[in-house]
């Protein structure tokens, strides 16, 4: 009934994974990425494509995925703490299968302030994210 909508894709990949034992490999997959093309920032398929490519131990591609899922989802949520979670374990598989056995972990040491109008809108108690990216290399923090 709305062949270019993105959440029909999605929604319809959705169920043939549940119907396949929850595996998008094939045409939930196809599906999926029609969903993408239509809309890069729908949070199912965006979820769902990381599903995916976590499934394929494509851990890189699995946290790209799902970072840019966590920017359409309300901080604090239940979704949100699932997809932390899921960023979390993408993110120490992609170290621990890439990194040498022996390496050190990374240490950043710097100075975080706030620009005047924003710390007056800021308490002592607040929760401050900071994303550190190569300086030349993937986007991703």
């Amino acid at each position: 009934l709305a062949p270019q909508e993105a959440q029909f894709y999605a929604d319809r990949a959705d169920v043939l994974a549940m119907k396949q034992d929850r595996s998008l490999a094939g045409e939930p997959l196809a599906l999926v990425e029609q969903a993408l093309k239509l809309d890069p920032a729908n949070l199912k398929a965006l979820v769902l494509a990381g599903s995916a490519a976590f499934d394929r131990q494509d851990w890189a591609g699995a946290a790209d995925y799902w970072t840019r899922a966590r920017l359409n989802v309300p901080a604090g949520s239940e979704l949100a703490a699932t997809i932390d979670a899921s960023l979390a374990e993408a993110r120490s598989r992609s170290g621990a299968a890439s990194a040498p056995a022996a390496a050190a972990p990374a240490v950043i040491r710097g100075r975080l302030s706030l620009a005047p109008a924003l710390a007056a809108r800021v308490g002592p108690d607040d929760t401050v994210f900071v994303f550190a990216r190569a300086a030349n290399g993937p986007r991703m923090p």
